[in-house]
C-alpha cells in the first residue's frame, strides 16, 4: 500500500498502518508496548506516526 505521494515527514494514522501491514489494532499497540513501534504523537487528540517511522516498523516486521 505504499503511497508515492507520502513524504518521510508525512503523518499517518492507525488505519493506514493497519491497512498497509495487515495487522490489527491490538497487535500494533502490543508493538508500542514492547518498544518495537514508537508511541504515536497526539495531534489535536488523534494518534499519528511519521511515515518514515511506519516504514522502519514495517521493515523490521518483514525481517522477523
Amino acid at each position: 500500500m505504499e503511497n508515492k505521494n507520502l513524504q518521510p515527514d508525512s503523518w499517518v494514522d492507525l488505519k493506514f498502518i493497519m491497512a498497509d501491514t495487515g495487522f490489527k489494532k491490538t497487535f500494533i499497540y502490543e508493538r508500542i508496548k514492547d518498544g518495537t513501534l514508537e508511541k504515536p504523537h497526539k495531534i489535536h487528540g488523534r494518534s499519528r506516526w511519521r511515515y518514515s517511522v511506519h516504514l522502519e516498523f514495517k521493515n523490521r516486521l518483514l525481517l522477523e
